[in-house]
């Protein structure tokens, strides 16, 4: 018997989290940014990891651990938890309930994104199940119209161990929606998302792992793999699911949307810092491009002086968010 959500609203974003977030708004009737959402959900960080025995064996992105559940925490939701299970009966009762689904997962085992590639911390609504047919239906920032998957592929997918950006079955039954856009919610979401960055739990992530990045960008020319890393990072900063500028000119916009509820922001000038922190991204992913475009990896050195240099930059700005919302 299949069991599916009527009239899940969903349309292509920015960014697959914010998307999927805004998604079940819009299905319980109310209206929110993907800005909002990112930034609410402290969406905003830095991971930096080596795995030599994969490929690519160096990865970095500009968002944070865990964003769906610091959104729901950030913004009142103290009962938010992942279920870490497996149990696609479980998810059929949600949804038979009127409930959406939400799942994150790795696109690796994801049939619908060619070629395979591991990218961890995905995030999907689930809206319908066949647990006859074994096959589940999601929206996914891939594509306009809603997706249908084999059970077993949707399980390899959210079956993931790799600490700390996810652990098996962080799937979760999505709560009624309320409005959020208020001050005390907004600044909490910027004090976790100062914290995280200059006071990381791991040393794989915030600014620390952003100058050990500056640190070790110019030996990324003697790996095997550089001018994949190089690409994979061009795509991290500015195509996957970033909206450009790793990040940073969303969350810019969200800084600019809420200066209504948080004026001390203008007089801070936080929005343009951030749109210009963005901008230095851009112009440290396009250095990446020029690596693996001319087969050149002495533009890594250059890369390593510009990441020391946005890390400054962020240090300041985070520090500001702290000195606000603490």
């Amino acid at each position: 018997m299949e069991i599916k959500l009527l009239q899940l609203p969903h349309e292509v974003g920015v960014h697959c989290t914010s998307t999927s977030i805004r998604d079940v708004y819009l299905y319980d009737g109310l209206a929110i940014s993907e800005a909002a959402v990112f930034g609410l959900g402290s969406g905003l960080g830095f991971f930096y990891i080596r795995k030599p025995h994969e490929s690519p064996s160096v990865r970095l992105n500009g968002r944070a651990l865990d964003l769906e559940a610091k959104f729901y925490r950030n913004t009142g939701y103290d009962h938010f938890v992942w279920e870490e299970r497996w149990s696609p009966e479980a998810m059929a009762h949600a949804l038979d309930r009127g409930r959406p689904v939400l799942a994150k997962m790795d696109i690796f085992h994801l049939p619908y994104y060619q070629p395979p590639v591991h990218f961890v911390m995905h995030t999907v609504v689930v809206a319908a199940i066949d647990l006859v047919a074994r096959t589940i239906t999601v929206a996914d920032t891939a594509s306009d119209a809603l997706l249908t998957i084999t059970l077993d592929e949707f399980q390899a997918a959210v079956n993931v161990n790799d600490p700390p950006m996810m652990t098996p079955y962080h799937w979760a039954i999505a709560p009624e929606c309320k409005p959020v856009l208020h001050r005390e919610y907004i600044l909490r979401s910027l004090y976790t998302t100062a914290r995280e960055m200059l006071l990381p739990d791991f040393e794989v992530i915030g600014l620390p792992a952003m100058r050990r990045l500056a640190d070790e960008f110019p030996a990324w020319k003697n790996m095997k793999d550089w001018a994949w890393c190089a690409r994979f990072a061009y795509q991290s900063m500015e195509k996957r699911g970033t909206g450009g500028g790793s990040f940073r000119l969303l969350y810019a916009a969200f800084l600019e949307e809420i200066s209504t509820y948080v004026p001390e922001l203008d007089d801070m000038h936080a929005a343009d810092k951030m749109r210009h922190i963005g901008q230095q991204w851009v112009d440290l992913a396009q250095i990446c491009k020029t690596v693996f475009v001319e087969e050149d990896p002495s533009g890594f050195a250059a890369a390593g002086r510009l990441t020391a240099h946005i890390a400054d930059l962020e240090a300041r700005v985070m520090q500001d968010f702290l000195n606000l919302a603490g």
